[in-house]
């Protein structure tokens, strides 16, 4: 950490939980900073972000929703770091995130990732009003999940889409054609409601010893179609993730393979609409060539999510 970063944070950790030490860079984002520190042999991890929601949903899942079933950090506290940034300081789980684990050796995690993401879906949804991207309290800003899903609503970006598509790296007409078929699928997708936990997975899942130690980063829940967070790990991963999920959890999904495919498409134009919005053509084409791999027969094609040069650390079984 730079000098500056460091004596505010040590004077912030200081006040809030005294004798903090081992304070050091844990994770960046794309809103967020992370580190982790010590103290009073415990461990913890605080955040910086410039989104004060975000923090308060995580206190929030982890007041209502937390269990033995469904590990979620403690929130220690949270406030405001700056001008432009809040704070929130959590209990550590133990373990390292999912998106670490190389895929040869995520099988094995498997079954308690799939147990813990139906645990989140059996969380009591009738408390909660409303559909689609919720608020601080878990209520649904939507009026129902397909009105939701059309407007592509993201609480971060402000942008414009005509703009976008003037722009020269979102493809209009492409756009078009995958949002009318992800359009054409949306009358399957109706009556299903459960808090769905929106971002599921790789960072936001710690794992240790082939168990989920904790699910982290509630800002996106949502309520609506359980599946929805099957497709989002599919969407994301080099394995086929929604298939496993079936066929380990034996779940009778009904109209299984067009919500998979809408929510695929969902999650895709999205994001290729936040990868053209902050002009990353590399990102972009890479969302974008996985979203039109969930119209072909296997949801997927094997040259989604190329390896990056150098591949999956090689020491993660040491």
């Amino acid at each position: 950490m730079g000098d500056n970063k460091s004596a505010s944070i040590i004077t912030l950790l200081n006040r809030i939980i005294p004798n903090a030490t081992e304070i050091g860079p844990l994770a960046a984002g794309m809103f967020a900073q992370a580190y982790a520190f010590s103290a009073d042999g415990r461990d913890y991890v605080l955040r910086l972000n410039a989104f004060e929601e975000d923090f308060a949903k995580d206190e929030f899942a982890y007041t209502n929703f937390a269990s033995p079933a469904l590990p979620i950090p403690r929130m220690v506290a949270r406030g405001r770091y700056d001008g432009t940034r809040h704070y929130a300081v959590t209990e550590r789980c133990p373990g390292v995130p999912m998106s670490r684990v190389p895929d040869a050796y995520l099988p094995p995690l498997l079954p308690d990732l799939f147990a813990k993401i139906d645990a989140v879906h059996a969380l009591d949804a009738g408390r909660h009003s409303g559909w689609g991207l919720t608020d601080s309290a878990f209520n649904g800003r939507f009026p129902s999940w397909e009105i939701y899903l059309r407007s592509f609503y993201d609480q971060k970006f402000d942008y414009d889409r005509p703009a976008l598509f003037a722009g020269g790296i979102l493809e209009e007409r492409l756009f078009r054609e995958l949002e009318a078929e992800m359009i054409a699928r949306l009358p399957a997708c109706r009556g299903h409601r459960a808090i769905v936990h929106g971002d599921y997975g790789f960072d936001n899942v710690i794992c240790r010893d082939g168990r989920i130690t904790g699910v982290l980063d509630w800002a996106e829940g949502r309520l609506g179609d359980p599946l929805y967070d099957v497709a989002y790990l599919d969407y994301w991963s080099r394995l086929p993730l929604g298939d496993l999920w079936r066929e380990q959890t034996r779940h009778d999904a009904a109209d299984f393979e067009a919500r998979m495919v809408c929510y695929l498409l969902h999650i895709g134009l999205a994001s290729m609409v936040i990868a053209a919005h902050l002009r990353d053509e590399r990102d972009y084409r890479r969302v974008r060539d996985r979203t039109v791999s969930a119209l072909s027969s296997a949801r997927r094609r094997s040259t989604d999510w190329p390896e990056e040069e150098g591949g999956e650390s090689a020491d993660f079984a040491d």
